[in-house]
């Protein structure tokens, strides 16, 4: 669970701000939906699974199955771990439309050319997965907004797919985003290699 949990964007969380209320809010787009302590948030969040968007996960890849996948809704994600004001600075950012609050995320871990690599779906229900590209930018910028990622793309043909690049101009790390049907995968920090082998398994 722990992947899922590196994999979702939290916005608006100060490391220094005061601890909040372990109760859930009785409203707002919290409502019912428990923090955790920032210091010890455990291995594990109440989340909502997916079994849809997990089923569209290959079983195996490079010859090996995959670890740690488990989804949610990516609410129940920033609620428990950033509270209310992570989820409103959060909305601010996004292009209007988007109702993130019904936003699903997905993700697992394999071993592709013997080095792990982390696979991250999302899921908005009434949207394509091409629509969602620009949603994950913003919440991203939302969360280093002198540095954003996600911000622009380079289309190319990987695994056989039609997919979207994106490098860190200051890092290097490459990324590729793959829109199928309501889902876009992301694979992030990885090699060619690596990126033909993950997007050929891809549905």
């Amino acid at each position: 669970m722990l992947v899922l949990i590196a994999a979702v964007v939290v916005v608006g969380c100060d490391s220094d701000a005061p601890a909040a209320s372990l109760v859930a809010p009785a409203s707002g787009p919290c409502a019912g939906i428990a923090p955790v302590p920032r210091d010890n948030p455990g291995d594990t969040l109440p989340l909502t699974p997916d079994r849809a968007l997990e089923a569209t996960f290959p079983v195996l890849l490079d010859g090996q199955p995959l670890v740690d996948l488990a989804s949610g809704r990516w609410i129940e994600t920033v609620c428990s771990l950033g509270g209310e004001g992570s989820v409103d600075a959060a909305l601010a950012t996004v292009p209007a439309g988007f109702t993130l609050t019904d936003l699903r995320v997905a993700s697992a871990q394999a071993q592709v050319d013997g080095l792990a690599v982390e696979i991250t779906a999302f899921r908005l229900p009434g949207h394509s997965g091409s629509e969602l590209l620009p949603v994950v930018g913003a919440l991203s910028s939302a969360v280093s907004p002198g540095r954003p990622k996600f911000a622009s793309f380079d289309p190319v043909t990987l695994g056989g797919k039609n997919v979207s690049h994106w490098s860190d101009s200051l890092t290097g790390a490459v990324s590729y985003l793959y829109a199928h049907d309501d889902i876009l995968f992301i694979i992030d920090n990885v090699t060619l290699s690596q990126a033909n082998k993950v997007l050929a398994a891809l549905p």
